[in-house]
């Protein structure tokens, strides 16, 4: 009888106690934040200057490039240059086999002297009237033709070495010493990136929008922490036919050489200027059925605000209408959110 009573009060203790951890959580359930509304962060809208930009898809470009070679082709004797290799103006990066046109050069030479000094002689016994006028043209048209002959031999001499036009680096060479080069072929490949030209296409209806000297902004996908912000140095005159565009271009200068030819970039150029606009981050702004929407924090409860954004830049965008500057636009915690949802400001 006594173990019976005891497991009796034991069972109504664990009851009990049973009972009141039940009116403990609904007691904690009533003052749980949720009773308070979601939890969201707000930004407050202010009126400022805000510039609608067109960005247009561009890739990188080297100021300079420049395919080399000689006009006369030849068997390659020697290579100076080795690719990746900077070099100055003029410096020799390949050269032609040249015995035999060293050796045109020379007679070409010997022949000039011998006319040239004909000439002269004619020149002071024609002063004293020794030699007739048609003897003393004859030995001046003959030292003008060896000295034309002289020039050309020491032309092609020169131009079977292979020069860098500018300074730069010798991105590619595609001869090998010994290799036969054809007449005008590219020998080498000669770019100088310490600027770079930053190079798009903008939609045809843009055409009269944007000029020479208008701001832009350029950006790489792949260094989203670098942009430049500079002018436009080029405006194209003519609509590309198939796909309905004009050039423009931006020089940006590259001396640290980050910036590579063909890298994929983009133009963000100032079209207007807009002043006391609401501007709101671009990922506050949810597309519904009702067109793009924000909320805002309003006594206590999510607001719908339809609003019409203008242009977007950078991560952030214009409102031309559905907010006022003072709304506190909810930025964190709106997704799931309904109109008149109860809400309260993060801590």
């Amino acid at each position: 009888m006594k173990q019976a009573g005891i497991q009796a009060i034991v069972a109504y203790a664990a009851l009990a106690a049973a009972l009141l951890g039940c009116g403990a959580e609904e007691e904690k359930a009533k003052k749980t934040p949720r009773d308070e509304g979601t939890p969201v962060d707000t930004i407050v809208a202010v009126g400022e200057t805000f510039v609608d930009r067109l960005e247009v898809v561009a890739v990188v470009k080297a100021k300079n490039e420049a395919n080399v070679g000689t006009p006369r082709g030849g068997k390659v004797a020697r290579v100076y240059a080795k690719e990746g290799s900077r070099v100055g103006r003029g410096a020799i990066i390949a050269a032609m086999d040249r015995d035999a046109l060293k050796a045109a050069l020379d007679i070409a030479e010997a022949d000039y002297r011998l006319a040239e000094a004909t000439f002269e002689k004619r020149q002071k016994v024609y002063a004293d009237s020794v030699v007739s006028e048609l003897a003393f043209l004859q030995a001046e048209a003959s030292r003008d033709r060896a000295k034309a002959n002289y020039e050309m031999a020491k032309a092609n001499y020169e131009d079977a070495l292979v020069r860098a036009p500018f300074a730069g680096y010798v991105e590619d060479v595609f001869f090998e010493p010994g290799e036969i080069a054809p007449p005008s072929a590219t020998v080498a490949r000669v770019v100088d990136a310490s600027t770079v030209v930053v190079e798009g296409g903008a939609s045809e209806e843009y055409v009269g929008a944007i000029a020479k000297g208008d701001e832009v902004v350029v950006g790489f996908s792949i260094l989203p922490a670098q942009t430049y912000r500079t002018t436009l140095t080029f405006v194209g005159k003519t609509v590309n036919e198939s796909n309905r565009t004009f050039r423009v271009e931006a020089e940006v200068p590259n001396r640290e050489g980050a910036l590579k030819p063909e890298m994929n970039a983009r133009l963000a150029i100032a079209l207007d200027e807009s002043e006391n606009v609401v501007v709101i981050p671009e990922d506050a702004i949810l597309t519904t059925e009702a067109g793009e929407v924000v909320y805002v924090y309003a006594g206590g409860v999510a607001e719908l605000r339809v609003v019409t954004v203008g242009s977007r830049h950078e991560g952030r965008a214009s409102i031309l209408a559905g907010l006022e500057p003072g709304d506190a636009i909810v930025v964190r915690g709106y997704h799931g959110l309904v109109d008149g949802q109860r809400v309260r400001i993060a801590e």
